[in-house]
């Protein structure tokens, strides 16, 4: 009962869903509370198991052999890695990182630029990992998977992402022998946004720009388009030098004189005896303050609720910043924009299988009106994990066994 209350309370939308799935299949009663308490028991022990696996994978061996060429396999791997977001309790939006793990399969698919049905290579078998918090942890998670199925193994390997640094700062870390390549989707994203800022959008300048543009970024010549954007952005401004106003001797002495306090004025004897004191000044009385009655803090102090949680906008960029960003942007990437290549040699360009996975993530975490706390979301976090990967039950048996601390 354990094992089905936690699988459905990581599969079900929330755990409200599950309490009526399991009334309606198990013609039992279990509530939304028990099932969340399970998850609690057990999501503890996934995460356990997770990063006692961790540990043992990111240990530095005491002595290294490479694999012998019997033990490398003909099939070819890949990684990619994206972030989503969910709502943390006392924290507000948080970004959980997503990693996936697949092997490369090749097939006949209809090309989306001609129209033709040619060979190309897809992500199958994947397997998901995902962490609440920085990339470093999120890097060892995917090198853990990856080193569990196999990924020493493999004959080559690729790394996919959207051109985040924290991305291609663990494939250096982790994957450093392995292909890199931008998300072909999203470096036309980057493109569109070019575009825009050069050419009046929806007209036909920008049409047969973006058109021939995207043909340049796929026979991977991003340098050329990022050379193009800088010199269209022109040179950054400059922010005017501070100018110091010069002072005159002149001004210097008034200066100097109003800043001297005044001299007092000499009084002989007599005048200081004929003087009239000046009469006594009646003291005030200031009535006691009456204490006001206790308020209620005004609403800006008051912790947001998720109904009106508001993101900050970010402010509007100029043209030429835009252009620049979008010309650093493909400069940086460069690189790893080769798709032509890739295609030809049987890689996927794109990452949609990482995307679908943040996808997976945010229909559990992300239902309407949901808030978690930090330890809620992490023990349920490697549940719907093992779920996701298809290794629920593998996962359970594990713990399960487990000696107990």
């Amino acid at each position: 009962m354990a094992r089905d209350a936690v699988w459905l309370g990581g599969m079900a939308p929330s755990y409200g869903a599950a309490e009526a799935i399991w009334q309606r299949i198990g013609r039992t009663n279990i509530s939304a509370t028990s099932i969340w308490r399970r998850v609690q028991v057990w999501g503890a022990q996934f995460q356990a198991l997770a990063d006692d696996a961790r540990a043992t994978a990111t240990a530095t061996p005491e002595v290294w052999t490479p694999p012998s060429r019997a033990e490398v396999s003909d099939q070819r791997m890949g990684v990619a890695m994206d972030g989503t977001t969910m709502y943390i309790l006392q924290e507000g939006w948080k970004e959980v990182k997503v990693g996936t793990v697949f092997e490369i399969a090749v097939g006949p698919t209809p090309d989306e630029r001609t129209g033709e049905v040619v060979d190309l290579a897809h992500a199958v078998h994947d397997s998901y990992v995902a962490h609440l918090g920085g990339p470093e942890v999120l890097g060892e998670l995917v090198w853990t998977e990856a080193r569990r199925r196999g990924w020493e193994q493999a004959q080559d390997t690729e790394v996919l992402g959207d051109g985040a640094p924290w991305i291609w700062n663990q494939a250096a870390l982790h994957f450093p022998a392995s292909h890199q390549l931008v998300d072909w989707y999203h470096g036309k994203q980057h493109l569109i946004a070019a575009g825009q800022a050069l050419k009046e959008p929806a007209s036909l300048a920008y049409q047969r720009w973006l058109t021939s543009r995207e043909t340049l970024l796929y026979q991977g010549q991003a340098a050329r388009i990022a050379g193009e954007l800088a010199q269209a952005a022109g040179p950054p401004a400059t922010a005017p030098a501070e100018v110091t106003p010069v002072t005159t001797p002149a001004a210097n002495q008034e200066a100097s004189a109003a800043a001297q306090p005044p001299v007092p004025a000499t009084v002989t004897p007599a005048q200081a005896a004929s003087a009239t004191p000046p009469a006594p000044t009646p003291a005030t009385v200031t009535p006691a303050a009456t204490p006001a009655p206790t308020q209620k803090p005004p609403a800006a102090a008051q912790p947001p609720t998720p109904a009106t949680v508001t993101r900050t906008a970010t402010p509007a960029l100029s043209r030429p910043d835009v252009l620049r960003r979008e010309a650093g942007y493909f400069e940086h990437n460069q690189h790893r924009m080769n798709y032509l290549e890739m295609r030809e040699e049987e890689w996927p360009i794109g990452s949609g299988m990482v995307e679908s996975a943040a996808k997976q993530y945010k229909a559990r975490f992300c239902g309407p009106g949901m808030r978690w706390s930090r330890a809620g979301a992490e023990k349920l976090l490697p549940v719907r994990s093992a779920i996701l990967s298809h290794r629920f039950d593998d996962v359970w048996t594990q713990v399960y066994n487990a000696p107990q601390n």
